[in-house]
């Protein structure tokens, strides 16, 4: 199973896209800072890549990764 990783603005926004998907099952995840300086947190996603982006708003994500 491939996983992809969200980054955020914000810790706020991390938390709440957490809050919005858990049922998904994605995973908030601490980053280090060479990935992310600004908020330290990420979102893992699994197979439904297209469902967590439907609810979340994309103006909060600041990226989105492979992970391997």
């Amino acid at each position: 199973m491939s996983y992809k990783l969200l980054t955020f603005k914000s810790v706020n926004y991390a938390m709440a896209a957490e809050k919005k998907t858990k049922d998904l099952g994605t995973r908030l995840i601490t980053l280090p800072s060479w990935v992310t300086s600004d908020c330290g947190f990420g979102l893992k996603v699994g197979e439904n890549l297209e469902a967590v982006l439907k609810i979340l708003s994309r103006e909060n994500i600041e990226g989105i990764y492979d992970l391997k």
